[in-house]
């Protein structure tokens, strides 16, 4: 299953991330990733609200990016 994540920077340099298709507690855990990685290239990121998404937000979210994956790799019939 594929997994996004949406970094975006305004220009008061306030930095929104929204998760996409990861399972549970998944995406704290990649949260926590990201920013040591970040930190590894010098850039300080203060974290600021973390808004867990609800079930259904994230089952819709999911099933847009198998949907999109589908679109991607379409299978192909043995006669091709």
């Amino acid at each position: 299953m594929s997994r996004k994540i949406n970094v975006s920077v305004d220009r008061r340099g306030q930095v929104k991330t929204d998760f996409v298709g990861f399972p549970g507690e998944d995406c704290f855990d990649e949260a926590d990733n990201l920013l040591r990685a970040l930190r590894h290239f010098g850039v300080q990121v203060v974290s600021a609200d973390t808004v867990r998404k609800s079930a259904s937000q994230t089952e819709a979210e999911r099933a847009g990016l198998a949907d999109i994956e589908r679109r991607r790799n379409p299978v192909k019939s043995s006669g091709d």
